[in-house]
Protein backbone atom coordinates (compact mmCIF):
# COMPACT_ATOMS: atom_id res chain seq x y z
CA UNK A 1 0.00 0.00 0.00
CA UNK A 2 1.16 3.52 -1.38
CA UNK A 3 -0.11 6.29 1.22
CA UNK A 4 0.07 9.04 -1.95
CA UNK A 5 -0.63 8.46 -5.54
CA UNK A 6 2.83 11.07 -6.30
CA UNK A 7 4.52 8.74 -3.04
CA UNK A 8 5.80 5.23 -4.44
CA UNK A 9 7.23 3.73 -1.06
CA UNK A 10 5.40 1.13 0.93
CA UNK A 11 6.11 -0.98 4.27
CA UNK A 12 3.53 -3.13 3.39
CA UNK A 13 1.88 -5.22 1.40
CA UNK A 14 -2.21 -5.23 1.44
CA UNK A 15 -2.04 -9.11 0.47
CA UNK A 16 -0.51 -9.91 3.57
CA UNK A 17 -2.09 -7.72 5.97
CA UNK A 18 -6.00 -6.21 6.80
CA UNK A 19 -6.56 -2.97 5.67
CA UNK A 20 -6.65 -1.69 9.11
CA UNK A 21 -3.17 -2.52 9.81
CA UNK A 22 -2.22 -1.61 6.93
CA UNK A 23 -3.10 1.74 7.81
CA UNK A 24 -1.61 1.66 11.22
CA UNK A 25 1.86 0.36 9.59
CA UNK A 26 4.70 2.51 10.39
CA UNK A 27 4.69 4.75 6.89
CA UNK A 28 0.87 5.82 7.67
CA UNK A 29 1.78 6.64 11.08
CA UNK A 30 4.66 8.63 9.70
CA UNK A 31 1.87 10.55 7.64
CA UNK A 32 -0.78 10.84 10.54
CA UNK A 33 2.44 12.22 13.03
CA UNK A 34 3.35 14.87 10.20
CA UNK A 35 0.17 16.50 9.64
CA UNK A 36 -0.48 19.01 8.92
CA UNK A 37 2.97 19.19 7.26
CA UNK A 38 3.56 23.05 7.06
CA UNK A 39 1.69 25.66 8.82
CA UNK A 40 1.02 27.39 5.51
CA UNK A 41 -2.43 25.34 4.34
CA UNK A 42 -1.24 26.24 0.93
CA UNK A 43 2.11 23.89 1.13
CA UNK A 44 -0.15 20.49 2.29
CA UNK A 45 1.90 18.34 0.50
CA UNK A 46 5.20 16.13 2.36
CA UNK A 47 6.53 15.61 -1.43
CA UNK A 48 5.44 18.31 -3.88
CA UNK A 49 5.34 21.12 -1.36
CA UNK A 50 7.97 19.68 1.35
CA UNK A 51 10.42 17.30 0.53
CA UNK A 52 12.13 17.09 3.34
CA UNK A 53 9.02 15.67 4.81
CA UNK A 54 8.74 13.24 2.94
CA UNK A 55 12.59 11.74 2.82
CA UNK A 56 12.27 11.79 7.11
CA UNK A 57 9.20 9.98 6.97
CA UNK A 58 10.08 6.91 4.53
CA UNK A 59 13.42 6.78 6.29
CA UNK A 60 11.94 6.76 9.91
CA UNK A 61 9.33 4.13 8.33
CA UNK A 62 12.52 1.73 6.45
CA UNK A 63 10.08 1.89 3.49
CA UNK A 64 11.30 1.01 -0.02
CA UNK A 65 10.59 1.61 -3.38
CA UNK A 66 7.69 -0.12 -5.27
CA UNK A 67 9.49 0.02 -8.43
CA UNK A 68 10.87 -2.90 -8.38
CA UNK A 69 13.30 -3.03 -11.89
CA UNK A 70 14.80 0.68 -10.99
CA UNK A 71 14.28 1.34 -7.43
CA UNK A 72 14.52 5.10 -6.22
CA UNK A 73 16.19 6.81 -3.37
CA UNK A 74 13.77 8.76 -1.73
CA UNK A 75 16.38 11.89 -1.94
CA UNK A 76 16.44 11.25 -5.28
CA UNK A 77 12.76 11.87 -5.47
CA UNK A 78 12.70 14.89 -3.10
CA UNK A 79 15.75 16.22 -4.72
CA UNK A 80 13.54 16.72 -8.09
CA UNK A 81 10.87 18.36 -5.85
CA UNK A 82 13.38 20.76 -4.01
CA UNK A 83 13.66 23.70 -6.60
CA UNK A 84 9.81 24.15 -7.31
CA UNK A 85 8.91 23.90 -3.53
CA UNK A 86 10.88 26.62 -2.98
CA UNK A 87 9.60 28.64 -5.44
CA UNK A 88 6.28 27.65 -4.38
CA UNK A 89 6.83 28.50 -1.03
CA UNK A 90 7.72 32.33 -1.65
CA UNK A 91 4.60 32.32 -3.43
CA UNK A 92 2.34 30.60 -0.93
CA UNK A 93 3.75 32.91 1.70
CA UNK A 94 2.50 35.94 -0.32
CA UNK A 95 -0.85 34.44 -1.08
CA UNK A 96 -0.96 32.99 2.52
CA UNK A 97 0.12 36.93 4.19
CA UNK A 98 -2.67 38.57 1.32
CA UNK A 99 -5.73 36.34 2.59
CA UNK A 100 -5.29 36.55 6.10
CA UNK A 101 -5.29 40.60 5.72
CA UNK A 102 -7.78 40.52 3.43
CA UNK A 103 -10.69 39.06 5.81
Amino acid sequence: MEPCAFCHYFNVNIHETTLLEALQSPLFMEYHKGIPFNENMLRPCPLLDNPEKIVCMVNNAKAKSTDMKAPEAVEDLAARTEEAAIRWAQKAAELNVSRCTSS
